[in-house]
C-alpha cells in the first residue's frame, strides 16, 4: 500500500501477510542505495507480533523505510496527497478502498495484478501493475519511478474521476 513527491511512497493498510507488506519490504530494500526514494509503512503491527518482527528484520535497518504506525481515518487525504505513489502490493484478490482514496487525491497506485486491483489501476496510465508474488518486479517499478518522479506527475493528470458522496 510505491513514487515520489519529494521520494515518497506509501503502504497504507492491514499488517497481515496476504496484504503483502513483506514483498514491498523485498523490493524496496532490492532498489540500490544510491536511488533517492523514502517508503512509509501505515499500520498497526501490533496485531501480528511475528509478523510484525519479520517486516523490521526485512527492512533490515534501511534508512528509506519507516514504519509510521496508523493514522485517524480523516487524515486520509492529507496523507495521501503528500505522496507521489501509493504500493498496493496484496498477493489476494482484493477491491481495496484505498486506491478509490488515491485516485481521488490525485495519487497514482502500484498494484497487484489481480481482479479488483487490475479492474482499477489501468497499467501505465493511472499506475502500474505487477505479477503477484514478483517483488523483484516491483523493486523494478519502484526504482523506474523514483529515478524519474516526473512519471507519477504525469500520471496524475490522466486518473479517473472519483465520484463522492457529495456528487
Amino acid at each position: 500500500q510505491p513514487l515520489m513527491r519529494n521520494g515518497n511512497d506509501r503502504y497504507i493498510g492491514q499488517a497481515i501477510p496476504m496484504k503483502g507488506i513483506d514483498l514491498l519490504l523485498k523490493a524496496a530494500v532490492s532498489v540500490p542505495r544510491e536511488i533517492d526514494f523514502e517508503l512509509k509503512i501505515y499500520a498497526n503491527l501490533d496485531k501480528e507480533p511475528a509478523y510484525a518482527s519479520e517486516l523490521h528484520a526485512l527492512a533490515d535497518g534501511d534508512a528509506r523505510i519507516r514504519f509510521c504506525g496508523t493514522f485517524p481515518n480523516g487524515d486520509m487525504g492529507r496523507i495521501l496527497s503528500s505522496i507521489d505513489m501509493l504500493v498496493v502490493p496484496s498477493i489476494w484478490y482484493d477491491f481495496p478502498l484505498v486506491i478509490p482514496s488515491a485516485f481521488a487525491t490525485r495519487t497514482p497506485v502500484i498494484a497487484t495484478d489481480l481482479p479488483g486491483m487490475n479492474e482499477m489501476v489501468e497499467d501505465g496510465t493511472s499506475g502500474f501493475l505487477f505479477h503477484r508474488g514478483d517483488w523483484k518486479q516491483l523493486a523494478g517499478l519502484i526504482e523506474r519511478v523514483a529515478s524519474n518522479p516526473e512519471t507519477a506527475r504525469a500520471m496524475s493528470s490522466t486518473l479517473p474521476t472519483v465520484k463522492s458522496d457529495r456528487q
